[in-house]
């Protein structure tokens, strides 16, 4: 008895094993391809229809009428690039000779880069 459900088992898996699709009949995945698009806050904001961009209490609204234009075009928010600073070093700070008097324009400085927030966009090609 034994043995028969073990032969019932191993014909089961057989049966199984062959029904299944092999890789090549199955059909293959389409790879989707996007275009993107990278704004600035004001950048969006200018999209916004007729309102007065310059008034600081309408702000969030000319962002949000901004947000809509873009989606009604079928770009989708992909990401946000946070408010970040930087400091980089930069050539053209006066610099010094050996005698340690200042020769203008020859040495390397340190100044600090701000970069506001930057909004990604994607949409189907």
């Amino acid at each position: 008895m034994r043995k028969l459900t073990l032969v019932v088992l191993f014909l089961a898996a057989v049966v199984w094993f062959v029904s299944q699709p092999r890789a090549a009949e199955q059909t293959p995945a389409v790879i989707a391809k996007f275009e993107y698009r990278v704004m600035t806050r004001g950048d969006i904001e200018k999209l916004a229809p007729g309102e007065d961009k310059n008034f600081e209490g309408m702000r969030t609204e000319t962002l949000t009428a901004g947000l809509t234009k873009l989606g009604e075009q079928g770009w989708d928010l992909a990401a946000i690039e946070p408010f970040h600073s930087t400091k980089q070093r930069v050539n053209g700070a006066p610099g010094k000779d050996a005698d340690g008097k200042e020769i203008p324009g020859t040495g390397i400085r340190e100044v600090t880069m701000s970069y506001p927030n930057t909004y990604i966009f994607k949409r189907p090609k």
